[in-house]
């Protein structure tokens, strides 16, 4: 029902005929979209980032899935009151797969996931989907009950509502490799 759009970054040194692991470059914050918009209009750390992990070997993929600004209301206010669904991460995850349908090079069983600047993406993506992301990287993490500079955008937690985005409660669920 709604187009997702995002980027994908190849290795300079691609060959189509070879299989490459594929990282998720993730935000769940629901005050940015991360995807690149231009050539130079978006956050040069993004962009680069994802060209060097690009050319270390792997399909880079960066999708503004659902509850991420730049949209319409409805598309920034699917994850209202559940900030860790920002950028919705079923959507990163049909995406992916969609894109490994079509090109035979993203090897569909080798997919990491890592985050941007302060958001849980990676860790959640580990905990909540552990049958899809087999490794992660998480340079910060932090307890979405007490996080209050997104209540602007969220509104203020009411009693137990974030308990399904709670780390801590997911945590049995990890079976891959996580680096935080």
């Amino acid at each position: 029902q709604t187009d997702i759009y995002g980027v994908v970054f190849r290795p300079t040194h691609f060959d189509p005929d070879k299989q490459y692991p594929v990282v998720d470059y993730a935000s769940c914050m629901p005050t940015v979209s991360i995807a690149p918009k231009g050539s130079f209009s978006s956050d040069g750390r993004i962009y680069l980032n994802a060209a060097a992990w690009a050319e270390l070997g792997f399909i880079v993929v960066i999708i503004d899935g659902r509850g991420t600004t730049s949209r319409d209301k409805a598309f920034h206010h699917s994850s209202y009151g559940r900030m860790h669904l920002a950028s919705n991460l079923n959507d990163h995850i049909h995406g992916i797969r969609q894109l490994a349908d079509r090109y035979n090079y993203m090897d569909i069983q080798r997919v990491g996931i890592t985050g941007w600047g302060g958001c849980n993406a990676a860790v959640y993506g580990m905990l909540a989907f552990p049958d899809f992301y087999k490794v992660g990287t998480a340079a910060s993490v932090y307890d979405v009950r007490i996080m209050q500079g997104f209540e602007i955008y969220q509104g203020a937690p009411q009693e137990g509502e974030y308990m399904d985005a709670v780390l801590g409660e997911l945590a049995g669920n990890l079976r891959g490799r996580l680096l935080l």
